[in-house]
């Protein structure tokens, strides 16, 4: 059974374990969630700044690329890293 997107999401960061762009993320969740609507690029960035929001991830570097789209750098603060243990198969508690 597949974990729920959002949960997919930090799970993906934290095993991860170096800077990602929603793109990035995106690009490995429409290959596990068979093209979901859920996995594009902006509902990934959604997900990411809900995060961020809640200090589990936090913007490394912003930039623009070669076609002027910004690009958004993420990292996992401390406080997410330690969620991993929320989820199904990484530690003695689940949802």
């Amino acid at each position: 059974m597949k974990l729920p997107i959002k949960t997919r999401i930090l799970e993906w960061a934290i095993l991860h374990d170096a800077p990602f762009t929603a793109q990035e993320l995106s690009d490995v969740l429409k290959i596990e969630y068979n093209g979901e609507r859920t996995t594009t690029v902006q509902n990934i960035f959604s997900q990411l700044e809900t995060y961020c929001r809640v200090n589990f991830m936090k913007t490394e570097k912003i930039e623009v690329d070669k076609s002027n789209n910004l690009v958004v750098i993420y990292t996992m603060t401390e406080i997410g890293n330690e969620k991993i243990k929320y989820i199904p198969g990484h530690g003695n508690k689940s949802f």
